[in-house]
């Protein structure tokens, strides 16, 4: 994924969060379903399950939304937010961005820096 990836995120979000609202951190992420981590990388089989999100943090909230509209928006410090390494054999490639103990993976070059200060800003109360 390149820095290209995470301006496309940040322009995203800025299109769909609320008018006065400023997007400080947006990542592209992938939401897998959960037997994915219990059964290990299972490819092309997986691949139709997977959902392809934004996670974006403005100075009120974080969002998670898909192309079109907001699927989730909680307020700052409600919910625990971390980044981590992914999980199993995909540490070395993908990180996870957990945000009230569900997982969403991201490539971690050049995503890793912003989805770290996004979760540092999510944090902030």
């Amino acid at each position: 994924m390149s820095q290209k990836a995470v301006e496309k995120a940040r322009a995203h979000a800025s299109a769909v969060v609320p008018p006065g609202e400023t997007v400080r951190h947006a990542v592209p992420v992938q939401i897998w379903p959960k037997i994915a981590y219990a059964v290990g990388l299972l490819g092309p089989l997986v691949m139709v399950f997977v959902k392809h999100r934004t996670v974006a943090v403005t100075d009120a909230a974080l969002y998670v939304m898909s192309q079109k509209a907001v699927e989730r928006r909680v307020p700052l410090g409600s919910v625990p937010v971390r980044a981590e390494k992914g999980p199993g054999s995909m540490s070395m490639t993908m990180g996870a961005l957990v945000i009230d103990g569900e997982k969403m993976l991201f490539t971690k070059r050049p995503c890793k820096e912003e989805a770290d200060e996004l979760a540092a800003a999510a944090r902030v109360t």
